[in-house]
C-alpha cells in the first residue's frame, strides 16, 4: 500500500527559505523538453542533432504559466540549456515571442541552483508538475529552517 505524500496547502515564498547568500533565489527551468516540445523539431531535423540548429519547439504554456506563478511567490527564474552559445540570439528570440519570463540565461552550462524544473527532475510532462515543485520547496522550507 503507497502512502500518500503529505503537503501542505501553503505555497512557499521566496522569502520563507533561509537560501544560501552565494545562491540566487532562482529556480532553474531547463528549455529543450521542458519549455520546448522537441518531438516535432526532433522528426523536423530528421536525425540531424538539435544543438546548433537554431530552431526551438512548440512552447509548454503550463510550464510558462507556472513560472509566472514562480515570480509571483518572489522566486527569480534562471534558464539554462545545453545548446551551443551560436544559438543565443535564436533562444532570446523565442522567448520574448512566447513571453517566458526570465531573470538569468544560461548557455551551455548549468547555472548554480537549489531546484531544478526539468524534464529528467521534475517530470514537466505530467501534469502535476507544479505540485512536485511545490513539494521539492516545502521539503526545502522544513530542511532549511529546521522544522
Amino acid at each position: 500500500m503507497r502512502k500518500k505524500r503529505k503537503t501542505n496547502k501553503t505555497h512557499i515564498k521566496a522569502e520563507m527559505l533561509d537560501w544560501p547568500d552565494h545562491l540566487p533565489r532562482a529556480i532553474a527551468f531547463d528549455v529543450d523538453g521542458t519549455l520546448s516540445d522537441n518531438r516535432k523539431l526532433v522528426r523536423k531535423l530528421n536525425g540531424k542533432p538539435i544543438r546548433g540548429c537554431k530552431l526551438f519547439g512548440e512552447p509548454n504554456h503550463k510550464i510558462i504559466k507556472g513560472m509566472y506563478y514562480v515570480k509571483k511567490l518572489g522566486f527569480e527564474i534562471a534558464i539554462f540549456t545545453a545548446r551551443a552559445k551560436s544559438e543565443t540570439k535564436s533562444l532570446k528570440h523565442w522567448l520574448k515571442k512566447h513571453q517566458v519570463p526570465y531573470d538569468y540565461l544560461w548557455i551551455d552550462q548549468k547555472p548554480p541552483f537549489i531546484v531544478l524544473v526539468d524534464d529528467r527532475v521534475i517530470d514537466s510532462k505530467k501534469k502535476s508538475w507544479f505540485k512536485d515543485l511545490q513539494y521539492k520547496l516545502n521539503a526545502l522550507h522544513l530542511t532549511i529552517n529546521g522544522e
